[in-house]
C-alpha cells in the first residue's frame, strides 16, 4: 500500500467507528495494520513504514502538519489527508520501545538512526497536526465523535500519541492490597511490583510512567483508611446509590458516580441521549437522569448506566452538600470521617427537626428557600467526628468499621511520607476499640474518646523521622524545614499568540513551544519597560532638564497606597516625577544642597509618560553650577548622549531667564495607615503556608483537589472555620497576584516562576511573584548569605514584609514581599537576585493590559464554534437587575450560555441571531452581556492622589485584566462600599487614569468620576 491508500484505509476505519454521541479515538497498532492491509503484523509495520518515507524530508511530519495548516486555514474541506501522520506518532508508543525509548523506536519507524531524541521538527509539527485533528472533530467532523487526543504534564509531545489510559482501576485495588499488608512505602511497592507483578511493571518503566504511579500511589495512600475500600467488580449486574452535585453557578442538581476505573474504554450513558466511553482523565461521570430535578430528589430515579449497571440517584429527604474540586461543585457527603463544612438540603417535612438538632448541638440554624419545590436549604453547618449524636440525627454518622486503622489526614505533605515542620498531618484512630493515647516518638499524647484525632502539628516536632505507634496500627512519616535551596517553578504557562492587530493571552498549557509566553508575572517574549528610577535621600533636591535646556525642580512625593501600607521609599519614580511635561524632559537630577553633587538618570524618549502636570518652579539660578559640574555627575544607567549640547543649551538660556519663581511647596497630607494592610507577618495565614508547600513540592505542582483540602486543612487549623471551604476565593488571589497558573485541562496549579516584578508609578518598589521557598524568605533577609555575589547584592536592597488582611485582622492574601534597592547598583542587585533563583521583570502591569483585546473583539478573546459545546444550557438572564442563570432549550437567542461539561464549565456568547457562538471566560461574557443590557457605568474611579478602582464585586473581571490590576500594586483588591447603597466593590490600588481609560474601553465601559471613600466590611 501507498501513502495514500494508507491515509485512506486508517480514516476509513476510524470514521466507520465513529459515532456522534461517542468519544473517538485513533488507536493504531501493529494488529490493525495487520487487518487493514492483509500482511502479517511485522510485514504491514514494515510496509506502513516504507510508504510514510517515500518522499518524507527531512522533517518527518512537517508535510502533514503543512497539509492540516492549509486544509484548516481552508475550513476543512473534504477528508483529512494527514491521518497517516497522526497514525505513526500512536504506533510509535504502541509498538514495543527501544531501550526503553518511544523516540528511539519513532526515529527507527521513520528509517532514521535509532537516537533516544525526537525527529527533527516532531516538537512544533505534530501537536499542530493533533490540533488540526481536533478541531474537525470540534467542527465538520464531529459527526464522526468527540476529540479525546490531548497533551500530557509529563510527555508534553508524546503525550499526544499517549492519550490512553495509563493507570487501570484493577492497578489501584493492587496498591490498595498493598497498603493494607502495612507498608505504605513507594520504593518497596515498586520492588515488589518487578518481582510478583511484571506484566504491570513494564509499563512503568520509564521515568515519566514511573513518576504518574508514583503520584497515584501517593493518592491511594492518602485515601487509604479515609474512605471505605474500593468495590471489588461484580460478577452480574447490580444496583448502586449514585451521589447527587449542585452547582450554585447554574442552580441545577445532577447525578454522579465516583470511577471505577476498571470502566476505562466502556461505554456508559449519561442520560439524555449523550453516550460516553469512559476514559483514564474522568474523575466522575456526571449523570442527567430523563426526569425533573424535583422528582430526582424527592422520589428518586434509576437509570441504566451500562447492561450490568443500574445507579439509583435521589429519594432521600435530606442532603449534606460539601464543597469538592473534582467537580467544581457541590457533592452529596453520606458520611463524616473529618471536620466539614456543609450545606444541608432538606424536605419540608423534616424542617422542624433538622433545625431542632442543629439548636440541640449549639449551631445557630441558617435556613433560606433552596429554590426548587418546597426544599429548604440550611447554610454553612459545621461538622466534625466529634459530634455523634448530631451526626447520626442528620444521618451521616461514620460507617462502621472492623478494621483497626491509623490514617494521616491533612497536613503539607510535599512527597511520599515527607512533610513539612509545622505542617504535620493530624492522626486519625478507625475502628471499634476503644482507644486514649497515641504514641509519638515513645511519647504518650491523649486522645479523646469522640474525636479519636491527634494533630501532630501541635506537638513542635523537630525534623528528622517519626514514628506513631496506637492499638490502630503504626505509622512512620519524615519532616524537613525545606526541600529546595532555590525555587522551582511549574511548567504550566499562557502562550501568547500574535493576531493581525494584537496579541492574545491563551489558556494555559504544560510546556508550551510559544515563543512569547506569561506565567505569573514572568512575562517573556514580549516588549516590557523598566521603570526609571534614581535615589533621593534627605537635603536633595529634585531637578528635570528638557532638550531646550530649561532646569526645573520638582517635588516628588510617596504614593498614597505606599504610605498607607507604612513605606517610605527612598527612592523615586522618574516618569511618575516628570509626568507629561509640556516640553520633554532630558535628564532628572538629584543634587545635594550641602557639597553640590550630583547623580543624575537620562530619561528614555520612547518610555511611557504618566498624563497630568508635576508641580515644579524654574531654577535657572543653579544652571550656571550645573554647567560647570556636570561632567563631574554620577549617572545612573548610561549617560545621556545628548547631554554636553544640553548643559550648552542651558547656560544660554539662563543668561535670558528672569529670577527664580516664588513657589510654594505642596504640604504633605497627614499620616494614613491603611487598615486592610499590616505592617508585619501575620503567623497563621493559610494564604502564605498554601504557597509554601506548593512551592516546596518536587515539582511545584498539586491538583485542584489537592489544593482545596490542604487550603481547608489549614483554616480549621488556625480556626478560620468560615473560610475552610473557600479554596476558590483563595485560588483567584494566588491567580491574580502571579503566584500560580492553573492548568484546567488536567485540574491542577502549579507555582510561577520566582520574580520580582516592577510596580509602576510606585516609587521604585518591586514585588515579589510566583515561587517562594523557605529559603529564598530566609536568604533575603540574611546580610550574611554565604553566596559571596548574593551578600554584596544585599548591601543595596531592602525587604519589606506586609500582609493584607481584612477588617478582623484575618489574612485576606499572602504576605506582599516588597524590594526597594540602589539604582546605582542595579547590575549587582540583579546578579543577587539570579543567585537566588529570582527574575526581574519591569513594568509587567503595563504590558500585560497593553496585550489584552476589546472584549468586543470575539476573534481575539474567544474560539468560534461550529456547534454547542454542551447539551445542558442555561443562559444568563437578568430579572430586574438580578442576573442568574436558567434552563434552557437552546441557545440560538442572543446571550451567554453555559454548559456544564465533565471537564468543568464552558462559556460562549453569542452576538445576534444568526451569527456563531464563540466560547469565552466567563469573565469577557459577563461584562459583554452588562453592556448588551446597557450597563455601561459600572467602573467608579477615583484619579485624585489615591488612584483608585472600584469595580462591582458581582462582576467578575476577565482573569487577565485583574491580574494586570492587582500586579500595580502586589495587594488583592479590598472587599467594600464605595457609597451609602449596600452594593459591595472591589476597589484596586494605584491605577491612574490612563489605566483606567484602557481597562474601560476593554471592557466598553464608560468610568464613573468621584471620590472613592471606601466603607470597611465587616
Amino acid at each position: 500500500m501507498n501513502y495514500l491508500e494508507w491515509n485512506s484505509s486508517l480514516l476509513t476505519y476510524v470514521i466507520d467507528r465513529g459515532d456522534p454521541t461517542r468519544d473517538l479515538y485513533l488507536y493504531v497498532d501493529r494488529d490493525l495494520l495487520a487487518k487493514l492491509s492483509g500482511l502479517s503484523p511485522e510485514q504491514a509495520v514494515e510496509d506502513f513504514s516504507r510508504a510514510f518515507q517515500v518522499g518524507m524530508g527531512s522533517k518527518p511530519f512537517h508535510r502533514g502538519m503543512q497539509t492540516a495548516t492549509k486544509w484548516r486555514l481552508s475550513g476543512f474541506p473534504g477528508a483529512p489527508q494527514f491521518v497517516i501522520h497522526l497514525a505513526m506518532t500512536v504506533l510509535a508508543v504502541t509498538e514495543d520501545p527501544i531501550d526503553g525509548s518511544v523516540y528511539k523506536r519513532q526515529n527507527a519507524l521513520l528509517g532514521l538512526p535509532s537516537l533516544k531524541s525526537p525527529p527533527l521538527g516532531y516538537d512544533t509539527d505534530v501537536p499542530l497536526l493533533w490540533r488540526a485533528w481536533n478541531m474537525w472533530l470540534k467542527g465538520p467532523g464531529a459527526i464522526h465523535g468527540r476529540p479525546t487526543a490531548r497533551s500530557h504534564d509529563l510527555w508534553s509531545l508524546q503525550g499526544w500519541a499517549r492519550s490512553q489510559a495509563l493507570i487501570r482501576y484493577h492497578d489501584r485495588l493492587l496498591i490498595e492490597e498493598y497498603l493494607a499488608a502495612g507498608d505504605p512505602s513507594f520504593d518497596s511497592f515498586r520492588t515488589w511490583l518487578a518481582l510478583h507483578r511484571p506484566h504491570v511493571w513494564d509499563r512503568f518503566r520509564e521515568q515519566p510512567a514511573m513518576d504518574i504511579l508514583r503520584a497515584v500511589f501517593e493518592e491511594e495512600e492518602a485515601r487509604f483508611g479515609v474512605h471505605e475500600p474500593r468495590s471489588r467488580p461484580a460478577t452480574g449486574p447490580s444496583q448502586q446509590q449514585g451521589l447527587l452535585s449542585y452547582d450554585p453557578m447554574t442552580g441545577a442538581f445532577s447525578g454522579i458516580v465516583l470511577i471505577d476505573e476498571e470502566w476505562v474504554g466502556r461505554t456508559v450513558d449519561l442520560g439524555q441521549g449523550e453516550k460516553h466511553t469512559v476514559d483514564g482523565y474522568d474523575p466522575v461521570l456526571q449523570i442527567q437522569p430523563d426526569v425533573s430535578e424535583l422528582e430526582m430528589l424527592t422520589t428518586g430515579v434509576q437509570h441504566r448506566l451500562a447492561d450490568d449497571l443500574v445507579m439509583r440517584f435521589g429519594g432521600e429527604s435530606l442532603y449534606a452538600l460539601r464543597d469538592d474540586a473534582r467537580v467544581d461543585a457541590q457533592l452529596q457527603v453520606r458520611s463524616v470521617d473529618h471536620p466539614a463544612v456543609v450545606d444541608l438540603l432538606v424536605r419540608a417535612d423534616q424542617v422542624a427537626r433538622v433545625t431542632s438538632i442543629l439548636q440541640t448541638a449549639g449551631l445557630e440554624p441558617r435556613q433560606t428557600p433552596a429554590g426548587i419545590g418546597d426544599w429548604a436549604r440550611f447554610r454553612d453547618v459545621s461538622l466534625t467526628p466529634a459530634q455523634p449524636a448530631l451526626l447520626t440525627g442528620l444521618g451521616l454518622g461514620r460507617a462502621a468499621r472492623a478494621e483497626q486503622q491509623c490514617t494521616f489526614f491533612g497536613g503539607l505533605r510535599v512527597r511520599t511520607g515527607l512533610y513539612l515542620v509545622g505542617g504535620e498531618p493530624d492522626v486519625h484512630l478507625t475502628g471499634d476499640e476503644p482507644v486514649t493515647e497515641v504514641i509519638v516518638d515513645g511519647v504518650p499524647h491523649p486522645v479523646l474518646a469522640d474525636d479519636r484525632r491527634l494533630a501532630l502539628s501541635d506537638l513542635a516536632l523537630s525534623p528528622g523521622q517519626h514514628r506513631i505507634e496506637s492499638p490502630c496500627g503504626t505509622r512512620t512519616l519524615r519532616t524537613e524545614d525545606y526541600v529546595h535551596e532555590r525555587p522551582v517553578h511549574s511548567e504550566i504557562a499562557r502562550p501568547i499568540v500574535l493576531l493581525p492587530h494584537g496579541y492574545a493571552v491563551k489558556p494555559t498549557e504544560v510546556r508550551t513551544s510559544a515563543a512569547a509566553t506569561l506565567a505569573g508575572a514572568a512575562l517573556d517574549g514580549v516588549q516590557v519597560y523598566d521603570p526609571v528610577i534614581i535615589g533621593k535621600r534627605p537635603g536633595t533636591d529634585t531637578l528635570m532638564i528638557t532638550y531646550s535646556g530649561d532646569v526645573s525642580e520638582v517635588f516628588p512625593t510617596t504614593p498614597v497606597w505606599v504610605s498607607e501600607a507604612g513605606m517610605q521609599p527612598s527612592t523615586i519614580d522618574v516618569l511618575a516625577t516628570v509626568r507629561d511635561n509640556s516640553a520633554p524632559v532630558a535628564c532628572v537630577l538629584v543634587r545635594s544642597r550641602a557639597n553640590e553633587r550630583v547623580q543624575a538618570i537620562a530619561v528614555p524618549s520612547e518610555a511611557p509618560r504618566f498624563e497630568g502636570k508635576a508641580p515644579s518652579r524654574p531654577r535657572p539660578d543653579l544652571m550656571t553650577s550645573l554647567v560647570l559640574s556636570f561632567r563631574k555627575w554620577s549617572w545612573v544607567g548610561q549617560r545621556h548622549p545628548r547631554v554636553d549640547k544640553i548643559m550648552s543649551t542651558a547656560l544660554r538660556a539662563t543668561e535670558r531667564a528672569s529670577s527664580t519663581a516664588p513657589f510654594v511647596q505642596p504640604s504633605p497630607g497627614p499620616e494614613v495607615s491603611r487598615v486592610t494592610v499590616a505592617e508585619r507577618l501575620v503567623a497563621e495565614n493559610p494564604y502564605d503556608d498554601v504557597l509554601t508547600w506548593l512551592s516546596e513540592r518536587e515539582n511545584g505542582m498539586a491538583s485542584i483537589s489537592e489544593l482545596a483540602d490542604t487550603w481547608s486543612w489549614l483554616c480549621r487549623r488556625y480556626g478560620l472555620t468560615d473560610l475552610a471551604f473557600r479554596w476558590r476565593g483563595a485560588l483567584k488571589v494566588l491567580e491574580d497576584l502571579g503566584h500560580i497558573e492553573r492548568h484546567y485541562d488536567s485540574a491542577r496549579v502549579g507555582v510561577a516562576p520566582s520574580t520580582f516584578v516592577a510596580l509602576p508609578a510606585s516609587a521604585g518598589l518591586y514585588a515579589l511573584a510566583g515561587a517562594r521557598p523557605q529559603q529564598l524568605l530566609e536568604r533575603l533577609n540574611n546580610p550574611d548569605d554565604p553566596d559571596a555575589v548574593v551578600a554584596e547584592a544585599a548591601l543595596y536592597w531592602q525587604v519589606h514584609h506586609r500582609t493584607p488582611v481584612d477588617v478582623q485582622g484575618r489574612p485576606s492574601g499572602p504576605q506582599a514581599i516588597y524590594l526597594e534597592s540602589d539604582p546605582a547598583q542595579r547590575d549587582v542587585v540583579q546578579r543577587g537576585l539570579q543567585g537566588l533563583g529570582v527574575k526581574m521583570r519591569g513594568l509587567v502591569a503595563d504590558a500585560l493590559l497593553a496585550l489584552q483585546p476589546a472584549i468586543t473583539d470575539l476573534d481575539a478573546v474567544g474560539t468560534r464554534q461550529t456547534m454547542s459545546p454542551g447539551t445542558e444550557i442555561h443562559r444568563r438572564t437578568n430579572l430586574n437587575g438580578v442576573y442568574d442563570w436558567k434552563p434552557v432549550r437552546d441557545d440560538a437567542r442572543p446571550g451567554l450560555y453555559s454548559y456544564r461539561l465533565r471537564s468543568g464549565r464552558a462559556f460562549a456568547w453569542r452576538q445576534s441571531p444568526g451569527d456563531s457562538l464563540v466560547e469565552v471566560e466567563f469573565g469577557v461574557g459577563e461584562w459583554l452581556l452588562r453592556a448588551a443590557e446597557g450597563e455601561t457605568s459600572l467602573l467608579h474611579a477615583d484619579q485624585g492622589t489615591r488612584r483608585r478602582l472600584a469595580v462591582p464585586e458581582a462582576v467578575q473581571l476577565p482573569r487577565m485584566i485583574s491580574r494586570a490590576l492587582v500586579l500595580r500594586s502586589g495587594l488583592p483588591p479590598r472587599v467594600s462600599r464605595i457609597g451609602p447603597g449596600p452594593a459591595l466593590y472591589l476597589v484596586y490600588e494605584n491605577v491612574d487614569s490612563s489605566t483606567t481609560r484602557n481597562v474601560a474601553q476593554l471592557l466598553a465601559q464608560e468610568p464613573v468620576a468621584g471620590t472613592i471613600m471606601t466603607a470597611r466590611q465587616g
